[in-house]
């Protein structure tokens, strides 16, 4: 594999070549306009059946590529020019649910053995839904650019309701109960989290410190005795694997051959991507989150990628949702919903299968198993915690959301831990508190899923989309 990965700076104009787009707003607003005309006639049109579906699907799909251009271009949009799109895009929506309506109504009445598959995946979720939403459900919640990361989330929280459980309406949302939910929030309520992390924690520096002065440092306690910097503790932690590295081509190549050994289906996929540029590498530094997106010309990933077996980690991670969503989309062909701890859960299968092919031969998969514990289960419940208790605070500011992330941060680590002073301020910062609600309460649900998961029941769950 020759090609490498694009940057940010080179994904942009790149973007629009790939979605047959002109390169200004004005070109993709005028696109919208065409999409609009086509659902005008659409409505008009005195088709038949068999021919406004294949119709439908044409503009169904001219409408996923504008919002899915607009996704991955956003942030390179100025304030003016993303407006301009997205006032354009919603028009372009409500023509389409005014055009359609009579058609989806059809489909609903149609028997399924009279649809191709998309259609009756369609009808399904017709059958499960008010038609009103089903258009709207697929556009994206796009955040406005507001003065600062803290207004954002006051906002978030002030237009949020708290129902009678007590909980907030958004929670509740994520947290359906037929999704797996029951032991995280039991676990939530219980807090023996916090106690086993700490367990955690305090065994990795117990055994490094047993190392360095085995007669100073006998037993948990004797971590008190040292004052360790969270820096510190992280490098304690990735010691058995730090020396490995990769570049993003062995990455690439490792994932696919790993991934392709599992169904013919997924051979070849990520090395596609790749040499496709639909991969993008931003900066570790960056706030932007890592992704993998799916759209009609095939899944995008942006991801931070510094070479080592994290970054490989993380990468495989995205391509396992790559995977997902392209099988999805090669049944289906228009985008389809996927429960969010379904489509996490097999990212997480695939991820671990690639990480622990590599750390077998080792020897210390056993450490990065009980890393990912942490990670995907107990810290995830911390920060599902501490986006609850921003609920709690009588004024949401700088100040106040670093101060419910420090007292929850310390009791997540251990006492002897010393965290840098920029650290209170990283709890405004998390990505998912601005662009998903509650969508951290997935992550630890979706990883006890994966614990039960095999060869078998992965590509059950990846070819019938459903459990």
């Amino acid at each position: 594999m020759h090609r490498k990965a694009l940057s940010k700076g080179e994904y942009g104009q790149w973007c629009f070549a790939v979605f047959e787009m002109p390169a200004t707003v004005t070109g993709i607003v005028q696109q919208a306009r065409i999409v609009q005309e086509k659902a005008h006639c659409f409505k008009e049109s005195t088709r038949l059946f068999s021919q406004q579906i294949d119709a439908f699907k044409e503009l169904d799909l001219l409408l996923d590529s504008l919002e899915s251009l607009l996704f991955l271009m956003e942030k390179g949009l100025s304030n003016r020019d993303r407006k301009a799109l997205k006032d354009s895009i919603n028009k372009t929506v409500v023509v389409l649910t005014e055009s359609t309506q009579h058609f989806l109504k059809r489909i609903e009445e149609t028997p399924s053995e009279g649809l191709p598959l998309w259609g009756q995946q369609l009808k399904r979720v017709l059958n499960d839904q008010d038609e009103s939403n089903l258009v709207m459900q697929g556009s994206f919640g796009l955040l406005d650019q507001e003065d600062s990361l803290v207004s954002r989330i006051r906002s978030r929280i002030t237009s949020d309701v708290i129902d009678k459980n007590g909980f907030p309406h958004r929670f509740n949302q994520r947290a359906h109960p037929k999704e797996g939910f029951a032991s995280v929030i039991l676990a939530l309520t219980e807090e023996r989290f916090f106690e086993e992390s700490r367990s955690y924690f305090n065994s990795l520096i117990s055994n490094s410190l047993k190392g360095q002065h085995s007669h100073q440092y006998s037993n948990q306690n004797s971590n008190q005795n040292r004052r360790i910097s969270l820096r510190d503790l992280r490098m304690i932690q990735r010691k058995p694997w730090a020396s490995l590295s990769f570049t993003i081509q062995e990455a690439v190549e490792y994932i696919d051959n790993q991934f392709s050994t599992y169904d013919s289906r997924f051979n070849g996929r990520v090395k596609q991507a790749f040499l496709e540029g639909r991969i993008c590498l931003i900066s570790p530094s960056s706030n932007e989150p890592s992704f993998c997106f799916d759209t009609p010309k095939g899944s995008f990933i942006q991801v931070k990628f510094v070479g080592d077996l994290e970054s490989l980690a993380l990468l495989a991670h995205e391509c396992g949702h790559l995977i997902h969503q392209e099988m999805v989309r090669s049944q289906f062909v228009l985008r389809q919903d996927i429960q969010a701890y379904l489509t996490e859960a097999i990212a997480m299968y695939f991820e671990n299968c690639v990480i622990q092919s590599i750390l077998n031969k080792a020897g210390v998969y056993l450490c990065w198993k009980e890393a990912q514990n942490n990670e995907w289960l107990l810290r995830h419940l911390l920060l599902v915690k501490f986006e609850l208790a921003l609920y709690q605070l009588d004024y949401v500011d700088s100040d106040s959301i670093a101060n419910v992330w420090n007292e929850l941060n310390r009791e997540f680590y251990p006492s002897c831990i010393s965290f840098p002073s920029a650290f209170a301020n990283e709890g405004e910062k998390i990505a998912h508190l601005h662009h998903a609600p509650f969508y951290t309460l997935v992550y630890p649900a979706a990883y006890l899923f994966s614990q039960t998961m095999d060869e078998v029941s992965l590509k059950k769950l990846v070819f019938q989309v459903e459990i």
